[in-house]
């Protein structure tokens, strides 16, 4: 058996002391013309890697406008590393704004650049777990990442090889490739000369899990265990038990209902179903209750929030971005001043997310039109 590799993505992963800013380069090659598709590509480009989306910006013009959205690079920068972005965010202004001065043609499109600088003075220069930087740090080619050498060493990051992961964990090549799993290849441990590919641990692990999950789910039910599992579905039903709740608990082996089904309950389906009733009344206020709770603390934690002008400054922009694209004219749209959805969601007011606020504004304006014309027709 192989031992098992570890920090083999960080010792043949790149010095990020290599990488230096360029302002230069920067600027965009092609003239900038946004439209609603590149504002549609570019909301998409949020949900994958930085680099890819620099990458899928060689592939057609539209692709490149939308790489040129200030709000993409924003909120691709927050999700990589929140703690040093505003930080970062200044170091950028600063030295954009220094460089502007010798060329003014950077003040047009300095939004974008200010935001790429960030996310990839992120990517580069912190480590991607403990978000410290210092001189050992590495861009891991597998992971598409930055570690430290303290970080690269946690069992988290150990790696193993293609042999040790089809013999320890009983996985296929199949399922590795099914998974689309990025191995990286190095120098065998044991063959002088040849090559092994090894993957990450915990990727491995999450296979493996899932095959044996499948496995537990296509369990055969006998033809009894599905008479009174069909019971005990009519009765809980009857006792007026949410579907989800019933779904949980006929699955899970520790309860009443599925000791009736597997025959190791005396009980009738009927008074378990009772018994059922008062568990889910009893867990349902608890939930309630749960919400409740939460609920309070976000009330009162946006309460003591205090939002930074930029941020009201982002927040507007993207929300003024998004009701354009779902082709509502914001020129002449009422937002119900301080009280309305718009300036809650811009001051930090209110817990809903960009797409939920768009969407109620865009129902209200969308009814308040309909019913002008109703009384003009």
């Amino acid at each position: 058996m192989v031992k098992a590799p570890i920090m083999f993505d960080y010792k043949y992963g790149t010095s990020t002391s290599k990488f230096k800013e360029n302002l230069t380069k920067m600027l965009p090659k092609l003239e900038i013309s946004p439209n609603p598709q590149s504002k549609s590509l570019s909301f998409a480009f949020k949900f994958i890697h930085g680099l890819e989306v620099l990458n899928l910006a060689l592939v057609s013009k539209k692709f490149y406008y939308a790489s040129w959205d200030v709000t993409l690079w924003h909120d691709l920068s927050y999700d990589l590393d929140e703690s040093n972005l505003e930080n970062q965010l200044n170091k950028a202004i600063y030295n954009l704004d220094i460089f502007s001065k010798k060329h003014p043609i950077f003040q047009n499109f300095s939004g974008a650049i200010k935001w790429r600088i960030v996310y990839i003075t992120l990517l580069y220069k912190f480590c991607s777990y403990c978000k410290k930087s210092e001189q050992r740090l590495r861009f891991l080619p597998v992971l598409q990442r930055t570690l430290c050498f303290k970080c690269a060493k946690l069992q988290e990051y150990s790696m193993i090889s293609l042999e040790s992961a089809l013999l320890d964990y009983q996985v296929k090549t199949e399922d590795i490739e099914k998974n689309q799993l990025v191995g990286l290849k190095v120098p065998h441990t044991r063959k002088s000369g040849k090559k092994m590919l090894v993957y990450y641990r915990k990727d491995i692990i999450n296979i493996s899990k899932t095959g044996i999950k499948k496995k537990e789910n296509f369990k055969i039910r006998t033809n009894i265990e599905e008479k009174r599992r069909t019971e005990m579905i009519y009765y809980m039903q009857k006792e007026g038990i949410e579907e989800n709740f019933i779904s949980s608990y006929l699955n899970n082996e520790y309860t009443y209902c599925y000791s009736y089904i597997v025959g190791k309950s005396q009980q009738s389906a009927r008074k378990i179903a009772k018994t059922m009733s008062k568990i889910y009344i009893r867990e349902k206020k608890k939930k309630e209750k749960i919400i409740e709770i939460v609920d309070d603390v976000n009330e009162k934690t946006i309460k003591k929030a205090k939002i930074s002008e930029n941020d009201i400054l982002q927040r507007k922009l993207a929300l003024f971005e998004r009701l354009t694209l779902m082709g509502l004219n914001t020129d002449d749209a009422d937002f119900g001043g301080e009280n309305g959805l718009f300036n809650l969601y811009v001051t930090g007011q209110t817990t809903h997310g960009l797409g939920y606020i768009a969407g109620e504004i865009w129902k209200e304006s969308r009814y308040l039109l309909e019913k002008y014309k109703s009384k003009t027709d």
